[in-house]
């Protein structure tokens, strides 16, 4: 019986610490957007910015949000990185960056769009999740200037 509760106990510190192996973001600075077995979302919100498109012919003066994502990915154990721009006149999204870190925040890859392409927001998918809590926050912000 105690060599039963024995393995009992390691088996469940063993598990305890594969499945607590990646740190969570910060939660005065990350929000917590959205997880499912294979991913977790969080929305930097120190970075956060509202602003008019004013670099990008087709899309200037439009509406957006300039995000930072992080993305925990539980099969491979990494964190990217992922900038992007939300343009809210047209529901679309434009990739500026993205950087890929181990669990220890040792550099993987990084990679810098040389020119943003928008691209569709595709229905009921994470990235139009994530869109419309942006988009919601974008709108209580307008609500109380």
């Amino acid at each position: 019986m105690k060599k039963l509760m024995l393995l009992l106990t390691l088996a469940i510190m063993s598990i305890s610490s594969i499945c607590h192996a990646f740190e969570q973001p910060d939660p005065n600075r990350w929000i917590w957007l959205n997880s499912d077995d294979k991913y977790g979302f969080w929305l930097d919100k120190q970075t956060l910015k509202f602003e008019k498109i004013n670099k990008l012919s087709t899309h200037q003066g439009h509406n957006s949000a300039n995000i930072w994502i992080q993305v925990y990915n539980t099969e491979t154990d990494q964190v990217a990185l992922q900038n992007v721009i939300l343009d809210f006149d047209c529901t679309l999204l434009g990739p500026v960056s993205i950087t890929l870190y181990d669990t220890n925040r040792k550099l993987i890859d990084s990679y810098n769009h040389p020119a943003i392409e928008f691209t569709p927001i595709i229905p009921d998918t994470n990235g139009e999740f994530i869109y419309l809590v942006v988009k919601s926050i974008k709108e209580e912000q307008d609500k109380t200037k």
